[in-house]
């Protein structure tokens, strides 16, 4: 019978053409329309240390189209129950005044159980009493149900796409504007100020010869070394103060003996990325500012940087970092 009927079901949808449906094709659209509106009307170049009001305003929006998309799904589930009450409601009352009067098939029109007019009994008029009590706690939210009934297919998906928009503006804005108190970067003097930072190199060094305005300068043949660091704190007069953010360091010289997941202690000259004069040149500061790094350390030697400790097992990227190396070779 099942070969028969597949074979059956084969026949019947033979030729038919199905359209796939992929809901997370617009919510993803409609988060990152929620990011470029936070990137170009709501969110400025300045950093904040606690939450904005604009991110609180993204938060309750969210919360609010939420809440509008549960109503909406529930309204109908809700005049479902109303009317299945009401129902039952009637058949009990007509069931318990067939018993009482004597008389069989007495039953109440729907005015009667909604406490217009009542027969005699005591009994009865218990029941009136309490669906009276139950009819004033559903007249409050009976005026937004028949708001949403006629509206609910359309308007569920309309508070699910807002709500997405939300959290991708939420999100841009935590990520682009929001830094905690003991972000390195905000400690990038102007022009320069001189730091003393401990931190861990979470990426691979890179290796750059210095751009063509240093052969001015005599070093035209010097290698630059780049590190990624994570920092973990920086030294604040005589003491270790905890910190928090990545920092850029450009070490003059080549580093041999420095991999990913090492512990460092260095010290330099920390500024914010020059800013472009051309608007629509590339810009250094906005770069790194996506990658949530906020300025640059200066390191004048290859010998400044010490290294502090060195983990045991190895981690993903320092195995990457090992594969590169030996590849290269």
């Amino acid at each position: 019978m099942s070969a028969q009927y597949d074979r059956a079901k084969e026949e019947l949808t033979a030729g038919t053409r199905y359209e796939e449906y992929r809901p997370l094709v617009p919510f993803l659209g409609m988060m990152i329309l929620g990011i470029l509106a936070d990137r170009f009307f709501w969110s400025p170049q300045e950093f904040e240390t606690s939450i904005s009001g604009t991110a609180w305003g993204w938060f309750v929006l969210h919360v609010l189209c939420l809440t509008a998309a549960f109503v909406c799904l529930r309204q109908k589930r809700a005049l479902r129950k109303n009317r299945r009450w009401e129902t039952e409601c009637m058949d009990g009352v007509g069931g318990a005044s067939s018993q009482n009067d004597g008389v069989s098939g007495t039953y109440f029109r729907k005015a009667d159980v909604l406490g217009v007019t009542f027969a005699k009994s005591g009994e009865e008029d218990r029941v009136l009493g309490s669906l009276r009590e139950r009819e004033t706690v559903s007249f409050f939210c009976a005026g937004l149900i028949r708001f949403f009934r006629g509206l609910k297919e359309r308007m569920v998906p309309l508070f699910l796409l807002l709500s997405f928009s939300a959290v991708g503006g939420l999100f841009h804005h935590l990520y682009w504007n929001f830094y905690p108190e003991t972000e390195i970067g905000l400690n990038a003097g102007d022009p320069f100020s001189l730091e003393c930072v401990q931190g861990k190199i979470v990426r691979p060094p890179e290796f750059a010869f210095p751009s063509r305005t240093a052969s001015f300068l005599g070093n035209e043949n010097e290698m630059t070394t780049q590190l990624c660091l994570k920092v973990l704190k920086r030294k604040s007069g005589t003491k270790w103060v905890p910190a928090t953010g990545n920092l850029l360091v450009r070490v003059m010289g080549r580093m041999e003996d420095a991999h990913v997941g090492d512990v460092f202690q260095m010290s330099g000259r920390m500024s914010h990325f020059s800013e472009t004069m051309n608007p629509r040149a590339f810009s250094a500061r906005t770069f790194y500012r996506q990658q949530r790094i906020l300025a640059v350390l200066r390191v004048p030697s290859e010998k400044n940087p010490q290294l502090v400790s060195r983990p045991r097992i190895w981690g993903v990227f320092r195995i990457v970092e090992w594969l590169r190396d030996s590849a290269s070779v």
